[in-house]
């Protein structure tokens, strides 16, 4: 994984919001695809609500790197947003899923909009996958 052109490749999108998403083994994206809507967890069934209500997360459930407080252009910033990055993906990468990840950006994130009970959690909308790492 080579970091430096992942952010590259995000300055290009020039999204807003920047998110690893650990990706099911039933997503098969490619770079420029917009990642599906995730569902919410159904605590009272103990599962995903695609097998029971059907309610959306709103957008596309990732860990965030948080980067708003930078600037993707500022040379001063990129040592501060590659480790952001690589936090992300850290801790995307302990997350169930098929091993595969997916950079994905975009310029709303809705999470502040639910009640989510991880400050790393995004939902971002509209988002498009920007890098693969396997």
């Amino acid at each position: 994984m080579d970091v430096k052109n992942i952010l590259s490749t995000i300055k290009s999108a020039r999204g807003s919001y920047i998110g690893i998403r650990s990706l099911t083994p039933d997503e098969q994206y490619s770079v420029g695809d917009y990642a599906r809507q995730s569902y919410e967890w159904d605590a009272d069934s103990d599962c995903s609500a695609y097998y029971t209500t059907g309610e959306t997360a709103g957008g596309t459930c990732c860990v965030l790197a948080h980067t708003c407080n930078y600037s993707l252009d500022d040379p001063d910033d990129a040592e501060a947003v590659e480790a952001e990055i690589i936090r992300a993906i850290d801790k995307a990468s302990g997350v169930y899923g098929s091993g595969r990840l997916a950079v994905l950006v975009a310029d709303r994130d809705v999470s502040r909009d639910y009640a989510v009970d991880d400050e790393d959690e995004g939902r971002l909308v509209d988002a498009v996958v920007v890098a693969l790492i396997a």
